[in-house]
């Protein structure tokens, strides 16, 4: 068999999709990491959602990389990625919304190398809103639909999927149809890669960490409606468990803070 040589592969273009609203500096801070990468075929789709803070101003600034925009209200955030989808021409797609960013210069070389995933994903930098990182969330070495209907397993920002198996995010959900969107464009891969590194920083205090009691009583009404019953009975048993830890933290935390002062 014959050897093939690197320069003879052709890397497929990433779409990469980032969905701001009166972000500027953070969007600015997401535009500079993706210019940054070391990839020869990129395309960067930003969907905003009708920003009055000088966000527009930037989103057809110069740049080396090809980039389509789109500014007006929207439905939400996820109906702004699906604005998203609609755009892209790359094989594969990319979420990265303002804040976020690539974790190094070369986390797309995998898809230089001649493997042809339907799904590369990885770990995640989870950094606070001070730049500081928090902790790494580490991905699973095997990845599948059921896995992920126990939870995210891997970030929404540290998974690439081909584009020909992705859906249009749910609009039912308002806080869970990525995790949805993930799942069932998993039942459609049949190879998955994980990079074993962070794939993506990702800035804390999305909208599943602000609103955490309408994010779990949606997480349990997709379980019943999607799942098999013995999956949802067993995956809503474990989230209630979860549930109760993350309030029962914020319940000793505020006691704490009120004992020091």
């Amino acid at each position: 068999m014959r050897r093939v040589d690197p320069s003879e592969i052709v890397a497929p273009r990433v779409s990469i999709i980032t969905v701001v609203f009166n972000a500027r500096e953070l969007l600015r801070q997401t535009i500079n990491a993706i210019d940054d990468l070391d990839y020869p075929n990129l395309e960067h789709i930003i969907i905003d959602g009708g920003s009055t803070d000088g966000t527009v101003d930037i989103l057809c600034s110069n740049r080396m990389i090809s980039v389509r925009s789109v500014s007006e209200p929207d439905h939400g955030i996820y109906d702004a990625m699906n604005k998203g989808i609609q755009l892209a021409s790359g094989e594969y797609v990319w979420f990265l919304n303002a804040g976020d960013t690539p974790a190094a210069a070369d986390v797309l070389n995998k898809l230089r190398s001649g493997q042809s995933p339907d799904v590369l994903y990885g770990d995640t930098n989870l950094i606070d809103e001070g730049g500081h990182l928090v902790n790494v969330a580490e991905a699973p070495q095997l990845l599948s639909s059921e896995k992920m209907a126990w939870g995210m397993r891997v970030s929404h920002q540290s998974i690439i999927l081909r584009r020909s198996i992705v859906p249009f995010y749910d609009l039912r959900y308002s806080f869970i149809a990525d995790q949805k969107w993930v799942i069932d464009s998993l039942k459609r891969a049949d190879v998955c890669l994980y990079t074993d590194s962070p794939l993506s920083n990702y800035l804390l205090g999305g909208l599943s960490q602000r609103e955490y009691g309408r994010f779990w009583l949606e997480k349990v009404s997709y379980s019943f409606n999607e799942l098999s019953l013995i999956l949802a009975c067993s995956v809503t048993i474990k989230d209630v468990f979860s549930a109760t830890r993350f309030y029962l933290g914020s319940y000793f935390r505020k006691i704490k803070s009120s004992l020091s002062w």
